[in-house]
């Protein structure tokens, strides 16, 4: 529960930087978990339209899993995967994590 408000929280403070960020509703295709403290953050690719996508960003979507957000979104995720459900990952309009995948903040079923 305090997961859910910190991310409210977090969401509010940000709408006004994300007006220009990316997201993209579909199945998801494949995750590739790793590690940001390693050099390679957590991937995933989804299928459909990626709407106001990046120009640094190519085809997946990076998540910081080494943060207590980043597992939440994995785990809805995962969840996504294996139930074959839609979801929908919204971005910040940023490649901070990874240089070619924008960085993924929120993610919805």
């Amino acid at each position: 529960m305090k997961i859910l408000i910190i991310l409210a929280i977090m969401l509010m403070v940000t709408i006004p930087q994300l007006s220009l960020a990316g997201s993209q509703t579909g199945k998801v295709l494949n995750i590739r978990v790793s590690s940001k403290t390693i050099g390679n953050p957590t991937h995933i690719l989804l299928e459909g339209a990626w709407s106001n996508k990046p120009t640094c960003a190519v085809a997946w979507w990076a998540i910081d899993t080494d943060t207590v957000a980043g597992k939440s979104l994995l785990s809805i995720l995962l969840t996504a995967y294996s139930t074959g459900k839609e979801i929908t990952l919204w971005g910040t309009g940023q490649c901070d994590l990874r240089g070619d995948m924008e960085t993924a903040f929120q993610a919805g079923l």
